[in-house]
């Protein structure tokens, strides 16, 4: 079995964002982020750091699992004959 990365969905945070009516920098600030970080997050330029992760489980506890959702690794394998194939 291949491991798995967990992966925040930005439209689920954006959502509760809006619900919450608290903006990027206020989440950030929230959270322990910059607000740089906050807004490259939710445009999907950034990866969740650790930090993030703490502090959102923080804020959301165990709620923090409807905002991430699971995919499965791809072994190095599969990942060049992916790219083979696109060659």
């Amino acid at each position: 079995m291949l491991p798995r990365t967990a992966v925040l969905d930005t439209e689920k945070l954006r959502e509760y964002m809006e619900s919450k009516d608290i903006n990027a920098s206020e989440l950030a600030a929230v959270i322990g982020v910059s607000s740089s970080c906050m807004s490259r997050l939710l445009n999907n330029k950034r990866e969740p750091s650790g930090v993030v992760w703490s502090g959102l489980i923080g804020l959301l506890g165990k709620k923090v699992f409807n905002y991430i959702f699971f995919v499965e690794n791809v072994s190095n394998d599969t990942k060049n004959k992916e790219r083979r194939e696109l060659d």
